[in-house]
């Protein structure tokens, strides 16, 4: 028997393993990574974590309708057996890639929690925030699709009271501020705010339509 030559050895050119991955494989592997994150992204932002599920199983559904139909087509066009590459695999995940980093990052901005409340109070009193401003809460209610409800709890000092109840969302009802309360409204959005001068702490409450 003839002897066999030696078998080829491997190139620089030769495709890694993960991009020959084929379509389906991909397009189902990413589900499971942007699903998951964008369930998280939406889920943490609630107190009640089971509540947060329940919120964000609908967005991750539409992320789904929205991102796997597009996976699919990029595919169809540019990846068959015999055409694997790194940047056809890399143009199939670059949508579920955009949105899993999206959904990291809004993650990132809901820790520490008092620094997101602190952020959160600052962006709905439309002013800066008080230096007396301590102790901040925060309990979210709502979803992409419906009405939202923010808490915003904290300790103030009845001097500071006096400028917040002047601050945009509360000039309409200026003229109450003496009695411990204030609100007012912008669009769709509800503003409330209530100031217990014994305790020195505030309830700050922002629902929507």
């Amino acid at each position: 028997m003839l002897p066999q030559p030696p078998a080829d050895e491997p190139t620089s050119e030769e495709i890694p393993p993960f991009f020959r991955i084929g379509p389906l494989t991909l397009v189902l592997g990413s589900f499971c990574i942007y699903g998951t994150l964008v369930l998280l992204a939406e889920a943490l932002q609630w107190r009640d974590l089971k509540d947060g599920i329940k919120s964000g199983m609908p967005l991750a559904i539409l992320a789904t309708i929205l991102i796997a139909p597009l996976q699919f087509l990029i595919a169809f066009a540019c990846m068959s057996r015999k055409r694997r590459g790194n940047w056809r695999t890399l143009l199939v995940i670059f949508p579920a890639l955009l949105v899993s980093l999206l959904s990291i990052y809004q993650i990132s901005t809901l820790y520490p929690h008092e620094r997101r409340a602190r952020n959160q109070l600052a962006s709905f009193l439309q002013g800066p925030v008080p230096p007396s401003v301590r102790n901040l809460d925060l309990d979210y209610r709502g979803d992409a699709f419906g009405g939202t409800r923010w808490l915003i709890s904290f300790d103030l000092s009845p001097a500071d009271w006096d400028s917040i109840s002047k601050y945009p969302p509360f000039e309409s009802s200026a003229l109450h501020a003496a009695s411990g309360r204030a609100w007012g409204h912008e669009g769709g959005v509800f503003f409330a705010i209530e100031f217990d001068s014994a305790a020195r702490r505030c309830r700050y409450t922002i629902t929507s339509d």
